[in-house]
């Protein structure tokens, strides 16, 4: 993958995370809202009763999936890329770092470098107990 490439991933995906994150918003002002209708109608909420959650309560949950899987896909988004093309120079090197911290917000990376495992057990040495 071309930086150009994993830049169009990011930017996609962080543009798509954002209509997520809108959406998820928008989900929360209408529960509030159809909450606040039901009970001035002195309704009750069906699907509440029955399961112990309402219809927003559901796609809110699912809507905070989306976004954690969408930041998830960013973040190793610039992890693949990396590992497939070491040869990156400072400038690129930089210019994913900027891409990451855009997509992320504040929130710092969390990923941890990827490790072989059996390359990384073959280069220990044994101990003599």
């Amino acid at each position: 993958m071309k930086i150009q490439e994993a830049q169009r991933v990011v930017l996609e995906t962080t543009a798509t995370r954002d209509k997520a994150e809108a959406l998820l918003e928008a989900l929360r002002r209408a529960r509030t809202e159809s909450d606040r209708q039901m009970k001035t109608l002195g309704m009750t909420d069906k699907l509440r009763e029955a399961t112990g959650r309402s219809f927003y309560d559901n796609a809110i949950d699912s809507t905070r999936n989306m976004i954690d899987a969408l930041t998830r896909c960013v973040r190793d988004t610039k992890r693949d890329f990396l590992e497939r093309d070491p040869s990156l120079t400072a400038a690129e090197q930089r210019e994913l770092d900027e891409l990451d911290a855009e997509a992320l917000g504040h929130e710092a990376p969390r990923h941890e470098p990827h490790v072989n495992s059996r390359t990384a057990a073959s280069s220990v040495a044994p101990t003599a107990r």
